[in-house]
């Protein structure tokens, strides 16, 4: 499933890719829920369902993430890689820890960020 990562904008809530400006983009790829679910348990992170589609994580658990250092991300992509939901997926840890990388310095770089929100399509 395509998920993208964004820096919401102005407090507004999103129903599609089409409503959220490119510079709000911070990342995205294709992660199962049960994958991005187990990705929070690993950092030990509050996610807040606004629905099925569209999940706002915590000031607090943005704030763990871009707060790590690269090698602790670099850590953190090891073990979840080995989560069961990678079972059996051929998965590269180089490239979990590239995604995650790409997030915080792309939210780092936000001219107002205001936490880490997910849309799934």
């Amino acid at each position: 499933m395509e998920v993208l990562f964004f820096n919401n904008f102005e407090g507004k809530i999103v129903e599609d890719w089409d409503q959220i400006p490119e510079s709000s983009f911070l990342g995205g790829g294709r992660f199962s829920k049960p994958q991005l679910i187990e990705l929070f348990q690993c950092f030990h992170l509050s996610a807040e369902y606004l629905d099925d589609d569209l999940w706002r994580l915590s000031l607090s658990s943005t704030k763990k993430i871009v707060g790590s250092s690269d090698e602790t991300l670099k850590n953190i992509a090891v073990n979840w890689a080995l989560s069961p939901s990678w079972q059996g997926i051929n998965i590269n840890t180089i490239d979990l820890a590239g995604h995650l990388l790409e997030l915080k310095h792309n939210y780092i770089g936000q001219s107002s960020p205001n936490g880490i929100w997910l849309l799934f399509g």
